[in-house]
């Protein structure tokens, strides 16, 4: 029996004249996954999101929904709940009446509807709130009362376009909490669209990673802040140094020994067996380097001259200039409880951890 999928897309492709907003993109989404897509802005991520809510057609390939095919129906007729970057709530409308809308278009009975709307409230907390407008709301209570409107038809799937967007960061991060926790509780399939890294590590269970209409990458965010599939996805999750080299080693279990500029070599983990002698990038990101403070010779290290200093409460970042490539400028965060170096300070660094990529 083949295995069936809450959310599917195969081989969908979109162009606007001799740009392709989508190219040959396909995603396979499993009940009850928390799916982020991630992407700078023009990548494609909210064509993606329109292609499964139906507000776009794609100029090939195909949407279905719990393997019943979508592709060219309306929205209305997809049971999806969607969630808009602005809410999208009518003003005029009362709390009860934003939710019952939809559920009036469906011709339900007006006791269901009443029950429907009270139940969703209560998900979101806030009954009680059935007779306020819009306007009567602080910005995190409508954007409860959007996804209660999403919840309150019962959906297959729930969609979301960048929902957390206009809120300050502390409501934000309440809300990714409030908003987990209950597609945890609900068991619902959601597919969120962020351009916030953030967002997309903390709230997932996969995250799909896209450039110019294109995925480049699918897996749990630790596997895609840790095991990037190419540069794009290092640089665009997170901060990343780049360090140029090339293969040494191969060694088993993904492992190899890369040779920076300078003759130095670091161990790093690799995406698989890759010629001796290839150039490749060497990705280590801030938190996996640190200065060595007790003078201990060890390999993995690196000279370099403190370029800056930046303080940023919990943390320290470091600007340095390694001494084999004093033209670049790389970065290293270390918590800012112990002594700090200044700038023209001499120091050996550690690199406790380094990724290898070949993009």
């Amino acid at each position: 029996m083949a295995e069936t999928f809450d959310i599917e897309l195969l081989n969908c492709s979109k162009r606007y004249g001799d740009i392709n907003i989508l190219d040959d993109v396909s995603i396979k989404i499993k009940t009850g996954e928390f799916i982020t897509v991630l992407g700078p802005s023009g990548c494609g991520k909210t064509t993606t999101l329109r292609v499964i809510g139906g507000f776009i057609i794609p100029d090939s390939g195909r949407v279905s929904i719990r393997g019943r095919e979508v592709t060219t129906l309306p929205p209305y007729r997809r049971n999806i709940g969607v969630v808009f970057q602005n809410y999208a709530l009518w003003p005029h409308m009362t709390v009860f009446e934003n939710l019952a809308f939809g559920l009036r278009i469906r011709k339900l009975p007006r006791e269901e509807i009443a029950r429907r709307v009270d139940r969703a409230l209560e998900m979101v907390q806030l009954t009680g709130l059935n007779d306020r407008y819009p306007r009567q709301l602080s910005g995190g209570q409508q954007q409860r009362v959007a996804m209660a409107r999403a919840l309150a038809i019962d959906p297959e799937v729930i969609i979301l376009d960048e929902p957390l967007s206009n809120l300050d960061r502390r409501l934000r991060e309440e809300l990714r909490i409030e908003l987990k926790g209950l597609q945890r509780s609900l068991g619902v399939t959601m597919l969120f669209v962020t351009h916030d890294q953030e967002e997309a590590l903390s709230m997932s269970d996969q995250v799909v990673v896209m450039k110019s209409g294109r995925i480049q990458q699918i897996a749990d965010p630790r596997t895609v802040y840790e095991r990037p599939a190419n540069s794009f996805v290092a640089g665009f999750l997170g901060s990343a140094n780049f360090l140029p080299g090339s293969v040494a080693e191969n060694r088993p279990a993904g492992k190899g020994v890369i040779k920076l500029a300078n003759g130095a070599l670091v161990s790093a983990t690799m995406p698989g067996t890759i010629e001796t002698g290839s150039n490749v990038k060497l990705v280590v990101r801030p938190e996996w380097m640190l200065i060595d403070r007790s003078g201990t010779a060890a390999g993995n290290q690196l000279q370099a001259t403190v370029s800056e200093t930046i303080y940023e409460g919990s943390v320290v970042r470091y600007g340095l200039k390694l001494d084999h490539d004093p033209s670049s400028l790389v970065f290293l965060q270390e918590r800012s409880s112990g002594d700090t170096f200044n700038p023209g300070d001499k120091v050996t660094v550690d690199v406790i951890s380094a990724v290898v990529t070949t993009e």
